[in-house]
């Protein structure tokens, strides 16, 4: 955002109450303030996501991030 890169989610972090095992996007993933992005969480499953980023003065906070779509898969 404006030539800054701001943290969204990492490998490790809990989201969904499962913890990040990989997160994958593409070059289309950001559109305005909205980036989406797929989760795969450590007990195989995955989701679809949105994170909204609102820029407050000085900095940009993310004030969103909610499952969009969960798939139950298993690894196989």
């Amino acid at each position: 955002m404006n030539g800054v890169i701001i943290n969204i989610i990492h490998v490790g972090d809990a989201l969904d109450g499962r913890i990040v095992d990989n997160v994958l996007s593409g070059p289309f993933a950001l559109n305005n303030n909205t980036l989406a992005f797929t989760a795969t969480f450590s007990n195989g499953e995955s989701g679809l996501y949105m994170a909204t980023i609102i820029p407050a003065p000085g900095a940009a906070t993310v004030v969103a991030l909610g499952g969009l779509w969960a798939a139950r898969r298993r690894r196989g």
